[in-house]
């Protein structure tokens, strides 16, 4: 189970950490913003993007986390191979 956890942190930090990522998050803020007049900036309309990247962050935390960990594993490990 880790090594199948471990290899989807591996892709998942590899497709969004992409300059693609970052501009499909950027289009769907702009849209929300251009929203904002049609919705009349309500309640629901800011639930709706506060809810959306709560997920996104809560989500993001494990596998980067994970991968966080498997950085200083093998830092570790190398400055152990120098010192030894």
């Amino acid at each position: 189970m880790n090594e199948v956890f471990r290899k989807f942190s591996h892709m998942s930090a590899a497709v969004l950490g992409s300059s693609w990522a970052f501009i499909i998050a950027l289009v769907i803020i702009i849209v929300w913003a251009i929203t904002g007049p049609i919705f009349h900036f309500s309640d629901t309309w800011q639930l709706v993007i506060n809810t959306g990247t709560t997920i996104v962050t809560f989500l993001m935390v494990f596998p980067k986390a994970s991968l966080h960990s498997w950085i200083r594993e093998g830092c570790e490990e190398r400055a152990g191979r120098r010192e030894g």
